[in-house]
Order: structure tokens, then C-alpha cells, then sequence
């Protein structure tokens, strides 16, 4: 009886050893697979953690450029307004030089036409008066402007008068 026993003994503790066996296996593969999950959680927490920093990161950029974008939007804000409160200012001012312009051309005109003036006039205007008279009285000699004639003839008898200053 002794060996039915022992041949029990050794038995149960094979199926022992190979349900040790087993569930070791099993506990060392749950564990693999338990820091493989570890490894992924660990992996996704710094992929989210690296996400959070872009993010916080591309926020205050945003932020810096909206504000940059603010301070732009207020200098041409600021610029339409001066250059609109000036409009009226800088087409008055055109008006004007518009006129000094005109001004300036007929000073320069003038010039040019006293230029010429100079040169046509004769030394003698006494003379060059009495000689227009006296076409003028040729002319007027007929019959329907008597009248005219003789008021010219009269001033034309005034020879020692000056007829112009």
C-alpha cells in the first residue's frame, strides 16, 4: 500500500507542478501584456502631455498675434482717421495752389505781353494818336457820319494839347 500512496503522491503533485506551471505561465504572460499596456499608457500620457504643451504653446502664439493684429488694426485705424480729418485741409490747400498757379501764369503773361509792349511803343504817343485820328476821320468822311468827323477834326486842332498824360 505504501507504493499506491506514493505513486499518489507523486501524481497529484505532478498535476500540482503542471497547474503551477500553467497558472505561472499565465500570470507571466498577464504581466507582459499588463507592462506592454503600461508602456502604451505611458507612451499615449507623454503624447498627450506633448500635445497639451503644442497647444498651450500655439494658444499663446494666437493670442500674441491677435494682439499684434489689434495694435496694427488700431494704427490704421488711426491713420484713416488722420488722413480723413485732413482730406478737407489738403483739397483746400489744392484750391489754393490751384489759384497761385493760375496767378503765376498770368504774371508770367503778363510779362511776356509788357515785353512786347515796351518794344511797340512808339517814343512819340502824341504823334501815333494824332495819326489813328486822322485815319479814323478818312474813314468816317462820308456823308451819314459828318458829325463824327467833325468831332474828330476838333481834336485833332489841338496839337499843342497832349492828348494821352
Amino acid at each position: 500500500m505504501y507504493v499506491p500512496w506514493c505513486f499518489n503522491s507523486v501524481v497529484l503533485m505532478l498535476i500540482n507542478f503542471l497547474v503551477a506551471l500553467y497558472f505561472g505561465q499565465r500570470f507571466f504572460r498577464v504581466m507582459r501584456n499588463h507592462y506592454k499596456l503600461v508602456a502604451e499608457i505611458t507612451e499615449f500620457n507623454s503624447i498627450v502631455r506633448e500635445s497639451r504643451m503644442c497647444l498651450d504653446y500655439t494658444t499663446a502664439k494666437v493670442s500674441e498675434a491677435m494682439k499684434e493684429i489689434e495694435n496694427d488694426i488700431g494704427e490704421e485705424l488711426n491713420i484713416t482717421h488722420n488722413l480723413t480729418k485732413l482730406k478737407g485741409q489738403m483739397s483746400s490747400l489744392l484750391a489754393q495752389f490751384t489759384k497761385i498757379e493760375e496767378e503765376i501764369i498770368e504774371l508770367v503773361r503778363m510779362s511776356s505781353n509788357m515785353t512786347s509792349i515796351n518794344t511797340a511803343t512808339p517814343s512819340d504817343i502824341n504823334s501815333e494818336v494824332k495819326k489813328i485820328l486822322r485815319r479814323k476821320k478818312n474813314k468816317l468822311e462820308s456823308p451819314e457820319n459828318k458829325i463824327i468827323g467833325d468831332t474828330f477834326e476838333c481834336l485833332i486842332r489841338y496839337d499843342d494839347r497832349p492828348v494821352i498824360g
